[in-house]
């Protein structure tokens, strides 16, 4: 499977200023879809509707030349979009087992 975490590289390449419109969001979440292997398309409108009603920022309603996103709140908004609509957990962490060896043991019986 691909690698899913959403890379600060990647967001550069599409955000090159810092800050994005709804499209630009829209584009990250759709290649991000992509490198998932997931057979989805979110077309542009959605976005910006997202951005009207505060669903990319939770409660915080942009419209308009106000509608600008950093890559922060862009990563965070596509990882719950992502986990939301495909329960797949974009942030994976990967645990050694030798990091679990002494927790084994407190929960024999």
């Amino acid at each position: 499977m691909a690698n899913t975490k959403l890379t600060t590289e990647h967001i550069m390449t599409v955000v090159p200023d810092g800050t994005a419109t709804p499209y630009m969001v829209h584009v990250v979440l759709n290649d991000r879809l992509a490198e998932l292997e997931l057979d989805r398309k979110v077309v542009p409108q959605m976005l910006y509707n997202y951005s009207r009603n505060g669903m990319i920022v939770k409660g915080d309603k942009r419209k308009g030349d106000e509608a600008r996103y950093t890559r922060d709140e862009i990563t965070e908004f596509v990882d719950r979009w992502i986990n939301k609509n495909y329960k797949i957990e974009t942030k994976v962490e990967v645990v050694e087992e030798t990091e679990c060896e002494g927790q084994l043991e407190a929960f024999e019986v």
